[in-house]
């Protein structure tokens, strides 16, 4: 007989349909979208149907693996555990609680992944990661704006009269928030869309502009010139915008077109579609803020916003991203007394290598850093030297084949009831195991790790108390089963304050020997640099995408084996073209292996990621 199961897909994407399964006997027959989720309302886009597939899949992991000389080999359950408890015995004993490393990532978005947090804790605090891979430096910058901001809901654009778009290529990260833009598009609204590439959002914009890479904090502050020479300060409470006005005098139309290299008409088309009849609606995508000065930039697209009167109406507003931990009470997530040592989730491998006392034991928890983080080959070559590592795993990730015991851990869609809060729109939903795990959840396999090292439980109480805490928050509304609407700030808070500028922004030119911008955008189908794919080595050549200009000046054809290569890594491609690519200009679709060992280890000042800020070779093969 069968039967049906509503749970909410938690992969890191801003989207989180909900799911509606069918099941029959323990097994999952078919996957579809909620018609009663509010966003999603129905449609599943194919990251989440592929559950169907993928939970069967004869490359999903379901037995513990060993590496030594001759490749891996299979254990038995008893003999990884054994293996697992003498290898955090032994660094425990030799380094303390700080030679064990717990580096988490954004596998899954269960907010009960905070609670198991409590397990490094249990130990003392260990080594553990902080820093955004991915809209962190946004989203701390954009805090800085209010006292308190407020959230700007996706549906905010059905009562826009503009939408800019600004390297957000929605059509690929966000595609239930393209039928908020047809519906806008009906109702009058003109949608821009401006990015560094040929992108299929692009296509479905009224107006497109392409802009050089690293250009963006330059040419927003061009515009939020354009706009207080238009405007003047618009009748709202603002703090600093002498002192911001003054730091843009130096930003003229020549000084722009050079940063961006948009030509006069295209600059001016830009700049009167962004100044024409409001409210403005601005979307910036998470490109913009991976880099040196990303939260400036982001800052400034908000100070743009606010000087054209669009801050804080219907139709208005700047949209990033939302807190999607927000529900969590962080409190559980802690234990009193333990002092964790920090190192960078953007680039952990230089700080490893350099541990003192060292990291003997390194466990990898819905973390894929091999093929995230930057300068990813010094985190291989730790792991080379490392005495144990596990990565907890459902698939064998690029991290995982580096790491000398695999643990067969159960995905989201069997993990035990949770929760999962968007970090788009305003939803937040129950998870529920669709069908049984034919292995151990991370949950389950931690308090089995815990037991043997004679650590009490430290999770199920503190499960219960989530629950009973989230559905306690004041203001939560309940939609339907499972869905409740998560009361987010709606209404600003204290003045606008203008960012401090620094003085002038670095022109967009790469190290000596290395004149090539990398340009890394989202991939089609993977979540976060992950796919089940990476459980085989690759075959076949990549495409690497430039511009007409590079291919005549150089005498190229598309087809073309070239290598990328710095930092004494290389990785091979096929040439592609994308006709609007400048000169100097090369992408690589990212969720590569390989393509991150060429991104150096720098962080912002906030302790974020700066994959935008890579620079490259780039050779015939």
């Amino acid at each position: 007989m069968t039967s049906s199961v509503l749970s909410a897909c938690a992969f890191d994407c801003p989207d989180s349909c909900g799911l509606v399964a069918t099941v029959e006997g323990g097994r999952l027959l078919g996957l579809r979208g909620r018609e009663d989720h509010p966003y999603t309302r129905g449609f599943l886009c194919p990251k989440g149907s592929r559950w169907v597939r993928d939970l069967a899949a004869p490359d999903r992991l379901t037995v513990p693996l060993w590496r030594d000389g001759a490749g891996f080999r299979p254990l038995s359950w008893e003999e990884a555990l054994d293996r697992l408890v003498r290898g955090v015995e032994s660094a425990l004993a030799h380094s303390g609680h700080l030679g064990v490393l717990w580096a988490t990532g954004s596998g899954n978005l269960l907010l009960g992944n905070g609670i198991l947090d409590r397990f490094p804790e249990a130990l003392g605090g260990c080594t553990r990661v902080r820093g955004s891979l991915c809209g962190g430096e946004g989203g701390a910058a954009l805090k800085e704006s209010y006292a308190l901001r407020a959230h700007l809901p996706p549906e905010t654009v059905l009562a826009s009269r503009r939408i800019l778009l600004w390297g957000r290529n929605v059509a690929v990260t966000n595609p239930h928030f393209v039928p908020l833009l047809v519906e806008a598009r009906r109702r009058g609204a003109l949608v821009g869309s401006l990015d560094v590439r040929t992108t299929p959002t692009g296509r479905f914009a009224h107006r497109t502009w392409t802009v050089r890479p690293g250009s963006d904090g330059a040419l927003a502050r061009y515009l939020a010139r354009r706009a207080f020479e238009a405007r003047g300060f618009p009748d709202a409470p603002g703090e600093g915008g002498e002192t911001f006005l003054a730091a843009l005098r130096s930003l003229g139309e020549p000084e722009a077109r050079g940063a961006t290299g948009m030509g006069g008409e295209d600059l001016e088309d830009l700049a009167r579609f962004v100044l024409d009849e409001g409210p403005l609606s601005l979307w910036a995508g998470w490109a913009v803020q991976r880099s040196l000065q990303g939260g400036e930039t982001l800052r400034c697209l908000d100070a743009l916003v606010f000087l054209l009167g669009s801050q804080g109406v219907p139709g208005g507003g700047l949209g990033f991203s939302a807190d999607d931990e927000a529900a969590f009470p962080a409190d559980l997530g802690r234990l009193p007394g333990t002092r964790p040592r920090w190192i960078p989730r953007p680039a952990p491998g230089p700080a490893l290598l350099e541990a003192d006392p060292p990291v003997e034991a390194a466990l990898f928890l819905r973390a894929n850093p091999l093929s995230q983080a930057q300068d990813a080959g010094a985190l291989g070559r730790f792991l080379e030297t490392c005495p144990f590592s596990a990565c907890f795993d459902w698939r064998l990730s690029v991290t995982a084949r580096a790491c000398r015991l695999v643990l067969p851990v159960s995905p989201f869609p069997e993990q035990p009831g949770d929760f999962v809060l968007s970090y788009w729109h305003d939803l937040l939903q129950r998870t529920n195991p669709l069908v049984p795990s034919p292995v151990p959840s991370e949950r389950e396999l931690l308090l089995r790790l815990g037991a043997r090292l004679g650590l009490a439980d430290p999770f199920t109480e503190a499960f219960g108390e989530m629950e009973r805490r989230i559905l306690a928050t004041p203001g939560l509304e309940p939609l339907g089963e499972g869905i409740w609407r998560f009361p987010h700030p709606r209404e600003h808070q204290g003045p606008f304050r203008f960012p401090h500028l620094t003085e002038a922004v670095p022109a967009p030119e790469g190290p000596p020997g290395l004149p090539w911008r990398l340009v890394t955008p989202h991939r089609f189908g993977s979540v976060n640099g992950n796919d089940l794919a990476q459980a085989r080595l690759r075959t076949g050549r990549l495409a690497a995408w430039v511009g007409p200009a590079a291919l005549v000046s150089r005498g190229w054809k598309e087809g073309d084996e070239v290598v990328l290569s710095a930092r004494g890594a290389r990785l091979e491609a096929l040439l592609a073209l994308d006709p609007v690519l400048p000169e100097g200009v090369v992408v690589v679709e990212s969720g590569v292996e390989g393509l991150n060992a060429l991104i150096p280890p720098a962080l912002t000042d906030r302790g974020n990621n700066r994959l935008s800020d890579a620079w490259v070779q780039v050779e015939r093969g």
